[in-house]
């Protein structure tokens, strides 16, 4: 287990593994991420797994997916990352909110040129609503690289 203690009234991460199917070799920690890198036990493929809690600003968020897009490129192996983007990309995600279209842009942009894909988690399991007198919704996501078969069912 590891973790990124909250800042002020933001989240903070925490990741745990099952140590016979995972083994940590380091972490890398941020205030919006958490990074364990390791091997998948039995196979010993390198495996990069990434916690985010991304913040709200239009700014901070594009300096996040500037550095999150560095480290996918710079280590070798897996990739999954997970967490709560605080972003949608496309307005069909956004419920009783605005869309914001630069973010989702940005965000996008992120994704495709890291080279990942979404994994498909939807409805009321993934996502966040609030009811603070208006209604919110956004998606937790998980993203793997194009080249992962570590969820493929055979």
């Amino acid at each position: 287990m590891d973790y990124v203690g909250s800042v002020g009234i933001a989240g903070g991460v925490v990741s745990m593994w099952d140590p016979s199917v995972f083994e940590a070799e380091e972490s890398q920690k941020d205030v919006n991420f958490l990074l364990i890198r390791g091997r998948l036990k039995g196979s010993g493929e390198k495996i990069n797994v990434m916690n985010v809690y991304a913040p709200q600003s239009s700014a901070s968020k594009a300096i996040l997916w500037s550095k999150i897009e560095g480290l996918v490129n710079a280590h070798q192996g897996m990739w999954l990352i997970m967490g709560d983007f605080n972003v949608v990309r496309v307005p069909e995600e956004r419920r009783n909110s605005v869309f914001k279209a630069g973010q989702a842009r940005v965000f996008n942009e992120f994704i495709h040129n890291s080279g990942l894909i979404e994994y498909g988690m939807k409805d009321r399991q993934f996502t966040c609503s609030r009811d603070n007198g208006r209604k919110l919704m956004g998606r937790r996501m998980c993203f793997l690289p194009k080249s992962s078969n570590l969820f493929v069912a055979g």
